[in-house]
């Protein structure tokens, strides 16, 4: 490696160095969950966006890359937060603070995906003063995945818009649809004034692990294993269906803050889009939900509360194995653990 590019990787990390020390005194996990927050708040508003701008979009890029980046380090620095089930209101000068480490953090990032090109031989660097470095790209960049990548992404809107013509487009559909409305906007409750309750439902919680099952089938990484393989000794459908069942949550979580707010204006949804939840009892609740949905499936065996726990981790993002998103442009997991 070259040493104009090992300085520009150590003025990098001397960069990122300063913004770690500052949250290494956020003791109680503010910017940890702000972060969080935003990163909800953006990601629920541009994915209903009918076409985000480019700007939009390289914005969300950024923040996605910085909202890593402070997870990743206010992990490492605090070995736990004070109060790591926090809920609190969106605080436009807290939530701009925190956005300015993000895109801070998420142009560190940037520079190191950058740095990767120059050392694999795609572009060139120089420096041009003790505090600046030029970069020389090529006049064509040619994006060897796009064609597979366009094609994957033709069959998975696809699969949703069949999905939805069924719903949309059959009496059962619509009924179906209505019963599930009238259920989210039934079971919804102002809990503390401000934030948001609900209560459980049976044919809710089918309807959506049906739909996150469904969500789950058009990922990328859905068939890459036989479903009886293991991995630490646990069949690769548990994982799978572990996995929907996250996807669940969140689709089930989103609809409910949708009838939240038709019910009961006065709740911003920016306030109830992140969700907090105890460590032990989100576990448990996983435990039987792995073993009530997973009878439905032929090679499933029982579920232990160990083997719940071990898949918690493999799938959550938490201090143990954090370094999983060490590396730029890793996607963030959904489930963030603010405890050791």
């Amino acid at each position: 490696m070259n040493e104009t590019l090992l300085a520009f990787l150590e003025e990098l990390r001397l960069e990122e160095q300063s913004i770690a020390a500052s949250l290494a005194t956020d003791k109680l996990g503010i910017v940890f969950r702000v972060a969080l927050n935003e990163l909800d708040w953006y990601s629920y508003n541009i994915t209903r966006a009918p076409e985000p701008s480019r700007e939009l979009a390289e914005h969300w890029y950024m923040l996605r890359l910085g909202v890593a980046r402070i997870v990743k380090l206010s992990s490492e620095t605090n070995a736990a937060f004070g109060v790591p089930t926090i809920t609190l209101r969106r605080q436009s000068e807290l939530s701009r603070r925190v956005l300015e480490i993000a895109c801070h953090l998420g142009f560190i990032q940037l520079g190191r995906q950058i740095a990767d090109n120059v050392h694999a031989g795609r572009c060139e660097i120089e420096r041009t003063s003790e505090t600046t470095f030029d970069f020389r790209l090529p006049e064509q960049l040619i994006d060897s995945e796009a064609h597979e990548r366009d094609i994957t992404d033709h069959y998975r809107c696809e699969a949703r818009r069949i999905r939805e013509e069924s719903i949309e487009n059959t009496s059962e559909g619509k009924e179906q649809t209505a019963n599930v409305e009238t259920l989210l906007e039934n079971n919804v409750f102002i809990f503390r004034e401000y934030f948001m309750g609900y209560r459980a439902d049976p044919l809710l919680d089918e309807y959506f692990f049906h739909l996150g099952w469904s969500e789950l089938q058009i990922s990328d990484e859905f068939d890459s294993f036989n479903e009886c393989s293991c991995f630490g000794g646990i069949p690769y459908l548990k994982y799978l269906i572990a996995t929907a069942y996250l996807f669940s949550i969140c689709i089930k979580h989103e609809r409910y803050c949708a009838a939240m707010v038709r019910k009961f204006p006065s709740i911003l949804i920016e306030d109830i889009l992140t969700i907090s939840a105890d460590r032990n009892t989100f576990v448990t609740e996983m435990f039987h939900a792995l073993n009530y949905f997973g009878v439905t499936f032929d090679n499933y065996t029982t579920t232990s509360m160990e083997e719940t726990w071990r898949i918690y981790e493999i799938l959550s993002v938490n201090r143990r194995n954090i370094q999983i998103i060490n590396r730029h442009a890793t996607p963030l997991s959904c489930l963030g653990v603010c405890r050791t």
